[in-house]
């Protein structure tokens, strides 16, 4: 089956990720940030994306979902940048 392909916000979302450490974490409100981003004051992570960017990129194998709970997931680890770059995706 042949996936969709890749989008400019798709490669910074990833590039972000890495930037940080290459892992994402689900909060309460349902966006997911890197661990310890810094909070706005309304207790929204100043830099995240949304359930529907995580799962296209799940999907296309540049995330994986390393920690559920209660059936969902709350934590991934993105692909390195450099297999991102190199077209080696999962």
């Amino acid at each position: 089956m042949k996936r969709e392909p890749i989008t400019a916000a798709m490669a910074g979302a990833i590039a972000e990720i890495n930037e940080h450490g290459g892992e994402l974490v689900r909060h309460e409100t349902g966006c997911w940030s890197y661990p310890g981003c810094p909070l706005a004051i309304d207790g929204i992570p100043r830099w995240f994306i949304g359930e529907r960017t995580v799962a296209a990129l799940h999907e296309r194998g540049l995330l994986q979902f390393t920690e559920h709970r209660d059936a969902r997931p709350i934590r991934a680890r993105a692909i390195p940048m450099a297999a991102l770059t190199e077209g080696r995706t999962a």
